[in-house]
């Protein structure tokens, strides 16, 4: 398995259910840290740091069971 590459530009969604479908977008990429936005209906909001671990290539583990926490990669 290729390691996965977070790039500004990126589109994820939360993949806890409780969330909501909280969506957030990848605006930089400093090592191992990101700054996101939180997107909402009204445009960005919410700019903050997280670790680029919490954000996942897809919404399933490798084993194939559904992620709870952090973020799937919704557009590449």
């Amino acid at each position: 398995m290729t390691a996965h590459e977070v790039r500004p530009g990126q589109v994820y969604v939360a993949c806890d259910p409780r969330d909501g479908g909280r969506r957030i977008r990848v605006e930089a990429v400093h090592g191992l840290r990101a700054t996101v936005v939180t997107l909402t209906a009204q445009g960005p909001a919410r700019r903050r740091v997280m670790w680029t671990d919490l954000l996942h290539p897809t919404p399933h583990t490798p084993d194939g069971q559904p992620r709870h926490t952090g973020y799937a990669l919704e557009t590449p």
